[in-house]
């Protein structure tokens, strides 16, 4: 099987905020899938992390897969690190992708990336298994 990643896009922001709001910088294909790394400050109460949810304008489902916490118990004095997928239906460059917190972060930096595959259903698979992921 061959696999194939294109960067839909990367940006950074210091603007304090709720919310991130991403959008592809290019269109994805139909049925591939989307790879979201998303870093920001632990803006949350004594340092947590602030997510709340991910949702699109296209309707695009959306799962966290991973997320780590450098918490030095106290806000925005560290980081967090999220990773979510999706199966794209639609994902191009008039689709707005909100991740919701429910603090004002201001470092905020992310990564988009398109993955297609050869495979009867033409993405890959995302395996899970309870060792791995």
């Amino acid at each position: 099987m061959a696999l194939v990643g294109t960067n839909r896009g990367v940006n950074s922001n210091g603007t304090a905020a709720t919310s991130i709001t991403i959008v592809p910088g290019t269109n994805f294909t139909a049925g591939s899938f989307a790879v979201l790394a998303v870093a920001y400050d632990n803006a949350g109460g004594g340092g947590s992390d602030p997510y709340v949810s991910i949702t699109d304008t296209a309707g695009n489902v959306w799962t966290s897969r991973a997320n780590a916490l450098n918490d030095p118990a106290a806000a925005s004095a560290g980081s967090v690190l999220r990773i979510f997928t999706s199966t794209v239906t639609t994902l191009t460059t008039g689709t707005t992708i909100t991740i919701s917190l429910n603090a004002s972060t201001t470092a905020k930096a992310w990564s988009l990336t398109e993955f297609t595959s050869d495979n009867i259903n033409g993405r890959p698979e995302f395996v899970t298994s309870a060792v791995a992921t």
